[in-house]
């Protein structure tokens, strides 16, 4: 099966959606903050960039989701060509798969708040101290891969 996926076109339809959604957060947050309209019908907290559970996050999870699929569609190709890196591509899908379902479902906030400690905003949780880990094992495990782009 053939996927033609004009990147020049996905670029730009991505970029209109996060400039209008950036547009719009700020519109909100000069309503609120210029003219008083705090909640302004509820559409302030719906596209405001700063909160979790709304418009933006739906559309970053879905972007994070997009770059999964095409992900596993270069996997898909390699693995054709019996590339050697083809299972690293795989991992990549499956990491932004996972990526997309966290800024879904806020797990890794919920993680941090339910762990029982009391952090402030600069404060690393439990989350936030695993991932330090496993980067550097990602950074470590994908350092042939990323040379062969340099």
């Amino acid at each position: 099966m053939n996927v033609l996926v004009q990147p020049k076109r996905v670029a730009q339809i991505l970029a209109v959606a996060a400039t209008s959604l950036a547009l719009i957060s700020i519109a909100g947050q000069f309503a609120k903050y210029f003219l008083g309209k705090g909640r302004l019908w509820g559409l302030t907290g719906l596209f405001n960039v700063d909160y979790e559970n709304n418009i933006p996050t739906l559309f970053a999870a879905f972007i994070l989701f997009l770059a999964s699929i095409l992900l596993f569609l270069v996997a898909s190709a390699k693995r054709r060509q019996n590339d050697r890196f083809t299972n690293h591509w795989r991992v990549l899908s499956i990491l932004f798969l996972y990526l997309s379902l966290d800024e879904l479902l806020s797990i890794h906030e919920t993680i941090n708040k339910n762990s029982g400690e009391n952090l402030q905003s600069w404060q690393s949780g439990p989350w936030d101290i695993l991932n330090s880990v496993l980067i550097s094992i990602f950074v470590l495990a994908y350092i042939n891969f990323f040379y062969v782009f340099l």
